[in-house]
């Protein structure tokens, strides 16, 4: 790869003025997220001298704003599903939900259903993989259904 770019980049100036904003937005989303994250946690580890799996929820809801750079849909939902995961473990754990419900698999299966509904419903915010991956699925056929739900007219009320 450094065969590649080095010729086309020859100065660390030219290499920088080639630098666009959309370059850095993953960047941004995962330093500001994890930066916003540890910041919080540590001013309240301090303030209250002790540290607490509680803290989380604050700094997580304040490291949200990090979506400002590098809104998605699939992070998002990864996330969530990551955190309820994680909350579910400590409910089997203390024995408040009983092992027969099973939590992560329903969480699963929400977050899949909410992915694939925003598939047909709303394209333009699906992630890509999901796309890729309807169409690598079906051969193609989710692409003929994708052109009836779009010429498919709502029926108008008669009054």
């Amino acid at each position: 790869m450094l065969r590649v770019l080095a010729p086309r980049l020859k100065t660390p100036i030219m290499a920088l003025s080639k630098l666009r904003w959309k370059h850095l937005n993953m960047g941004l989303f995962f330093g500001s997220y994890i930066g916003i994250y540890r910041a919080v946690i540590c001013y309240l580890c301090r303030k209250h001298g002790t540290d607490s799996a509680v803290y989380a929820l604050p700094a997580g809801c304040l490291a949200g704003l990090s979506f400002y750079f590098k809104p998605s849909l699939g992070f998002a939902i990864a996330s969530l599903t990551g955190a309820f995961k994680l909350y579910s473990t400590i409910l089997y754990e203390k024995k408040i939900l009983p092992e027969s419900i099973p939590i992560p698999l329903l969480l699963y299966c929400f977050s899949q259903g909410l992915l694939f509904h925003a598939r047909f419903m709303h394209p333009e915010d699906c992630p890509g993989y999901i796309m890729k991956l309807t169409n690598n699925v079906t051969n193609g056929l989710c692409l003929a259904i994708m052109h009836k739900l779009e010429r498919r007219e709502c029926p108008v009320a008669k009054s």
